[in-house]
């Protein structure tokens, strides 16, 4: 058997129990709880409180364009599902740029990203926008370097037709696109096209015009859009299809007429 640090044997079998280091502010409170009170506590550190992770060394790698516009780098960071833009020099063109694709500042040019984005497609792309713009770029992940390098990267959609779930306009398309681009003149000339809360709605039974309308100005159907033309194809090729006719009224025949020319099934009975 190995002696433990504290010199005591360990049994088979048994578990050994961590030595616990408790600041003497906090002594008296550990004391009040039983041991089953503990053993929870400790279990909910466990699965609440993570260690910390050794960085990586990481070696930045330079990238610049054949033709700059200035010498100043801006370094790409990613960080806690934000993209970091890190750029010391104040300059309106790269503002320009970094604001296209929905950047804000808060002490460094960032946006934050949920976890269904691909980050690091993200930051491969406004790094590629950057250097397409004449800036150098610095980046730290590898895998970011390769993207932008081959260029790789699928492209964020920012103008975009999506499937309206809920509201007065459920299951209606819903065009959007950037405060930079101005798209409202066409697309509410779309059939039944309504304006609200700076969309463009339409309904799903004009799917054709909606998808026409994606193809000439590069808009992106979402998969809910695509779903809702999809319906709509099939509910239209499904459809009843007849020849209506109006049924033709006919004059009431002489022996249903009054002396004074009023249908009998509308004559009251003034003889009562």
């Amino acid at each position: 058997m190995k002696p433990r640090k504290s010199g005591r044997p360990v049994k088979p079998g048994v578990p050994i129990h961590p030595l616990l280091r408790i600041s003497e502010a906090n002594l008296g409170i550990h004391d009040r709880y039983s041991p089953e009170e503990r053993s929870e506590i400790y279990d909910r550190a466990l699965t609440t409180i993570f260690p910390a992770v050794k960085s990586e060394v990481v070696t930045p790698v330079l990238i610049r364009p054949q033709k700059t516009l200035t010498n100043t780098v801006c370094r790409v960071v990613i960080a806690n599902r934000h993209v970091r833009l890190f750029f010391p020099e104040k300059r309106d063109d790269f503002r320009e740029v970094v604001r296209r694709f929905r950047y804000g500042w808060e002490g460094c040019w960032e946006r934050q990203f949920s976890e269904s984005v691909d980050i690091l497609d993200r930051a491969a792309e406004i790094a590629n926008e950057i250097l397409v713009s004449g800036f150098c770029i610095q980046v730290e992940n590898d895998t970011v370097k390769d993207r932008v390098i081959a260029r790789s990267f699928v492209p964020e959609a920012f103008k975009t037709i999506k499937r309206a779930l809920s509201g007065v306009y459920k299951d209606y398309f819903i065009i959007n696109w950037p405060k930079t681009e101005d798209y409202y003149a066409e697309a509410i000339k779309l059939t039944a096209a309504k304006y609200s809360d700076g969309s463009i709605y339409v309904p799903g039974e004009h799917f054709a015009e909606i998808e026409d309308f994606a193809d000439i100005n590069e808009f992106v159907l979402s998969e809910g859009a695509i779903s809702l033309a999809a319906e709509a194809k099939l509910a239209r090729e499904s459809a009843i299809i007849i020849s209506p006719k109006r049924k033709t009224r006919k004059a009431p025949k002489k022996n249903e007429r009054s002396s004074n020319g009023i249908p009998a099934h509308l004559r009251d009975d003034l003889d009562d």
